[in-house]
């Protein structure tokens, strides 16, 4: 796919070209609009990054429809070229070998665009080429979850695996739950503190732990990471699965 890198710039430059350039006169055009909407929110992200990392490339997504609209106008204009340069030739452009050959040039460029991104479209959308199988992970719980189970999120930032399966995760208490996500304003919620959910520990006869098998950001736990943690360790381990990037484990008290 990177080698459509200098096609998209080729078919870029010439969608900033087509209509009469960058600016006709003091209105607006492709470029003007799209130009912006392409360059400044990576380039601005990438300057504040010089003093505080947060260039992400999923933040700069919204900026691809500008490239494709560009691309788009490109092609058009490569067709409305060619096209003349055919009529200049003799040839009529009405007919039809005279579109084929208008059209021809534009033709081949998205054929070799199409070609060349199928395969990576597909490769990428297999549950191999994930750092993570959610999926397995709520089919597991859902083939062994019973009521009253409760589920222990350690570090709590590790409760966003619920999120893409939450049916089997709703049947879950999550005593490690303090305030909601709607209350609270975050995606997750907020944690409990530490004696309170030494508390809710208490009545618990089986729970659920959710960690990562390599913490995408590791630190040192917190006080309820660590009441949580050595009440887990007197339990019993009913169940141990390792789900790609997931460690998903079942404890009993009993």
């Amino acid at each position: 796919a990177t080698l459509l890198i200098p096609v998209a710039v080729l078919l870029g430059w010439l969608g900033c070209i087509a209509g009469r350039g960058i600016r006709r006169g003091r209105g607006l055009t492709l470029a003007v609009v799209t130009l912006p909407w392409l360059v400044l929110p990576p380039a601005v992200l990438i300057a504040a990054s010089l003093a505080h990392p947060v260039y992400v490339e999923r933040y700069v997504m919204f900026c691809l429809p500008a490239l494709s609209l560009l691309m788009a106008a490109g092609l058009i204009w490569l067709v409305d070229a060619t096209a003349r340069a055919v009529a200049a030739r003799g040839r009529a452009v009405t007919t039809w070998p005279g579109r084929a050959l208008a059209v021809a040039p534009a033709a081949v460029i998205a054929a070799i665009i199409v070609v060349a991104v199928v395969g990576p479209q597909i490769q990428i959308r297999q549950a191999g080429s994930r750092t993570d199988n959610l999926r397995a992970v709520a089919a597991v719980i859902a083939a062994h979850e019973r009521p009253g189970d409760a589920v222990l999120y350690l570090p709590w930032d590790a409760a966003i695996v619920a999120m893409a399966y939450p049916g089997p995760f709703a049947h879950l208490r999550n005593i490690g739950l303090g305030v909601s996500p709607v209350a609270s304003a975050t995606l997750r919620g907020l944690p409990v503190g530490a004696s309170v959910l030494a508390a809710r520990l208490h009545g618990v006869t089986r729970v659920w732990t959710i960690r990562w098998l390599q913490p995408p950001a590791p630190g040192p736990p917190t006080p309820a990471d660590i009441v949580a943690t050595r009440a887990v360790a007197r339990m019993h381990l009913i169940g141990r699965w390792r789900i790609a990037s997931v460690l998903l484990s079942l404890y009993s008290a009993g």
